[in-house]
């Protein structure tokens, strides 16, 4: 029969037996008896406590209420278990009112026996010290993106007690995760946090640490968890390859602020640059074996309702916009949003919008001829009326960029638009197309070496470019293909891990196929 436990007795502070170690408390739920009211540990604490239950295994139903003064009471609250993690059983993270000074508890289920319940007092943040500042981009193949700005470990746990447990392992990463906490949207001191969320994974789930290597908070604000390029514990139990980032918050009902929403996008545009991955395409992820987007979401690596019904369907404006703030070198584009419209194969109308509200001299093309990081150059000087310029002439088997800004009528100069890249490599006319079957590629993704068969009649002086997912040239091989096959094999496994482009040139036929190396 299925225990029913009722709190309903006054009980100082002292008389209870707790198990305390600085600010945290933890009970068996089993001491508190029958018909027990109990007073709350750091009662008026500012700025809030935190609380959850956990458990082994088993079923238990938890149910829990708040009073001030012992007589008004908060309507009871059901504690709903996380489903983040699996390998114990705990409630999610709750944050408790400081005027509260009482609470009951209700109770029911077979892990009654082995459930305890624990408090934690983050306490008031001292005045932290003045943020990171963004680090100097890598330059990797040109990428423009800094690390943001960001609060370290020592900043947000000012008192250093909020350490790493074990010993950090490294990993490589492949794909960005995106969470939500699940917890309060509307806290004044989120540092605070911070430390409720690491008392959280690593007193209630006894990990080593925060399982998430960054968090961002609703103003904007990004915080440190394990840092760059360290294994977390965030994403059903395949972490390996992977960075999580966890917006605090709960966005089942409502989208994250768009502060929240700029921070996040400079953070997964910094580790994209870093790591060569596009933000728009998908590729294997080793750990789980399942193919996921650069960006993905908790939810696209197990069953949960992460990162939160609201949030998850802007995933795809997410990752635009990633795109383009890399593209537009990592500054927050202009009012100029710039297209092309194709005439033919080698002809190109492009054109812009201007949606700002400075009145505009003239506008300024520039051109940039290759992947990053060929140089841009001013392309052309426009009348303001202007707002189309036909590209024509282009060659064949290149790559060009194009970017405009205005200059007003006072001298100043807009930002940026977003990046336009033309690319030539694939021609439009059929007979000029290598087969689909052509071009094969063994193994795909790549952890080694890939052998490259082309079985085409097609014969001729044999070209072999890689570019990356950015446009940059990697590899160049050249040969000559006599008879019906092919065959070469290529150690490419010194190049950074993400999403490469083949373009294979025998004579005057060409493909693109595209390469993942691990």
């Amino acid at each position: 029969m299925r225990k029913l436990l009722l709190l309903l007795l006054l009980l100082t502070l002292g008389a209870t037996i707790w198990s305390q170690t600085g600010r945290r408390l933890v009970k068996p739920l089993m001491d508190h008896h029958a018909a027990d009211l109990a007073r709350l540990p750091f009662a008026g604490a500012q700025p809030f406590f935190s609380y959850f239950v956990e458990w082994p295994s088993g079923e238990l139903t938890i149910q829990i209420r708040f009073s001030a003064d012992g007589q008004n009471w908060t309507p009871w609250y059901t504690l709903l278990r996380d489903d983040h993690f699996s390998e114990k059983r705990m409630t999610t993270l709750q944050i408790g009112d400081p005027a509260h000074r009482y609470y009951e508890l209700r109770a029911a289920g077979e892990a009654l026996a082995t459930a305890k319940l624990h408090f934690y007092y983050p306490g008031p943040t001292v005045l932290a010290q003045e943020m990171d500042k963004p680090g100097e981009a890598r330059d990797l193949f040109g990428c423009p993106c800094p690390l943001p700005e960001y609060q370290r470990r020592a900043q947000w746990c000012p008192a250093g007690n909020c350490g790493i447990v074990g010993t950090p392992v490294p990993t490589t990463v492949t794909h960005l995760i995106v969470h939500h906490t699940a917890g309060p949207n509307d806290l004044t001191d989120w540092a605070a946090y911070m430390r409720a969320v690491w008392d959280y994974h690593v007193n209630g789930r006894g990990w080593d640490d925060i399982g998430y290597n960054w968090l961002i908070d609703p103003n904007g604000v990004i915080y440190q968890g394990r840092g760059d390029n360290i294994r977390g514990a965030h994403f059903c139990g395949n972490n390996t390859g992977t960075m999580g980032v966890a917006m605090m918050g709960n966005f089942t009902a409502q989208a994250p602020s768009i502060a929240a929403l700029t921070a996040l996008e400079s953070l997964l545009a910094w580790k994209s640059c870093d790591r060569e991955l596009d933000p728009l395409t998908s590729a294997l992820h080793a750990s789980s074996g399942r193919n996921l987007r650069h960006i993905s979401g908790h939810r696209d690596g197990c069953a949960t309702s992460c990162p939160g019904d609201q949030f998850y369907p802007l995933f795809g404006q997410l990752r635009q916009a990633v795109d383009n703030y890399i593209s537009n070198n990592c500054a927050l584009t202009g009012p100029l949003v710039l297209s092309s419209t194709t005439i033919n194969d080698s002809t190109f109308q492009l054109n812009w919008v201007y949606t700002g509200e400075a009145t505009i001299d003239s506008f300024y093309l520039e051109k940039a001829v290759g992947g990053r990081p060929a140089p841009f150059n001013v392309y052309q000087i426009l009348p303001a009326l202007v707002t189309t310029f036909t590209e024509a002439d282009l060659e064949r088997d290149g790559i060009f960029r194009y970017r405009i800004r205005a200059r007003t009528t006072q001298g100043d100069t807009t930002e940026y638009s977003n990046l336009l890249v033309i690319n030539t490599t694939v021609v439009g006319l059929e007979e000029y197309r290598l087969a689909e079957e052509a071009v094969q590629l063994s193994p795909n993704p790549v952890i080694d070496e890939v052998t490259i068969n082309l079985r085409t009649p097609v014969e001729g002086e044999l070209e072999l470019q890689l570019f990356s997912a950015a446009g940059q040239l990697c590899r160049r091989v050249y040969d000559r293909k006599q008879g019906a096959v092919w065959t070469g094999t290529y150690h490419w496994s010194d190049l950074p891990g993400g999403l490469y482009f083949l373009r294979v040139r025998i004579g005057n036929s060409y493909g693109l196929r595209r390469l993942l190396i691990l």
